[in-house]
């Protein structure tokens, strides 16, 4: 059984959820990353959070910028980023969800 490698970023996230009035959609809203994302459900939105930060983090190591971006976030890693890097990697990065203010 192959293991997916995992990347730990120890951050202070925190992603603003609330439900669409004008649409049947759930939306976050991470002010630290200046991103919203929107699904369907509120379980597919923390899903699909996560894969947004795998991609984000995949292409900031790719562009080989994420030791200064997590500087400029005052965030640190908190696992070794392996020399060859695995298309399916994964990072841990733990992130609060609260209610948007209404």
């Amino acid at each position: 059984m192959k293991t997916t490698e995992m990347i730990r970023i120890r951050a202070d996230l925190e992603w603003r959820i609330e439900q669409s009035a004008e649409m049947p959609v759930w939306i976050g809203i991470c002010d630290a990353l200046q991103l919203t994302v929107q699904s369907d459900s509120w379980r597919e939105l923390a899903e699909d959070i996560s894969e947004t930060l795998d991609v984000i983090f995949f292409d900031l190591i790719a562009e080989n910028q994420l030791n200064e971006f997590l500087a400029s976030k005052g965030w640190n890693l908190e696992s070794e980023i392996p020399s060859q890097l695995p298309p399916d990697v994964k990072f841990d990065v733990p992130f609060a969800i609260v209610p948007a203010a209404a």
